[in-house]
């Protein structure tokens, strides 16, 4: 009837403990907030929890997940779609409830007055909720390799070899965990 479903393993729990589950119902969401015990608490391996859809809305059942709230922030867990439910794996027992990711990657570029000069391309990736799952670079449809610098930092250092003089065109695609996608295009001359 409250819309959960947790399930801990045997032997996954490092204490016993008096559980205490609340729930704060939250008529804007896609449902309430499950607080899964009043503090933190961590589990050996993983449970598996099931919240349900208030309304199921969305077309690509893969943008709904499953979020953590901690500190006013929202951690996604993501999920699986099952009959308006979302089944995932969770790790720690905190405040969980469902969320959506409809909105694609950013891509900015960084330093790009710089490029020509340096002869490298250099983009920061960002994204709200999913997080950044892959990327690709091509130049004029060649498929070149951008490295990742730190988390959210890529590159790309001209081959010479392959570059040839001349206008070129530059694409970068990113697409997050559930599937949205961004597209950057430069034309540069070399």
């Amino acid at each position: 009837a409250k819309g959960i479903r947790l399930t801990i393993p045997k032997g996954n729990l490092y204490n016993d403990f008096y559980f205490q589950y609340k729930v704060k119902e939250d008529s804007l969401s896609f449902a309430n907030i499950h607080i899964l015990h009043d503090k933190p608490i961590p589990i050996h391996k993983s449970a598996l929890l099931s919240l349900r859809l208030r309304t199921d809305t969305l077309v690509n059942k893969k943008q709904y997940g499953i979020v953590r709230i901690h500190k006013g922030k929202k951690h996604w867990f993501g999920g699986k779609y099952r009959n308006g439910w979302i089944d995932t794996s969770i790790n720690e027992l905190g405040s969980y409830t469902i969320s959506q990711d409809t909105k694609a990657p950013v891509i900015t570029p960084v330093l790009s007055k710089t490029w020509m000069n340096k002869q490298r391309f250099i983009f920061r990736l960002t994204d709200n909720l999913s997080g950044v799952k892959t990327y690709r670079g091509e130049i004029d449809g060649q498929f070149v390799l951008f490295e990742m610098n730190n988390q959210s930092v890529i590159s790309y250092q001209f081959d010479k070899n392959r570059l040839k003089k001349g206008k070129h065109t530059l694409n970068l695609i990113v697409t997050d965990a559930v599937g949205n996608q961004s597209e950057y295009s430069y034309p540069f001359v070399w």
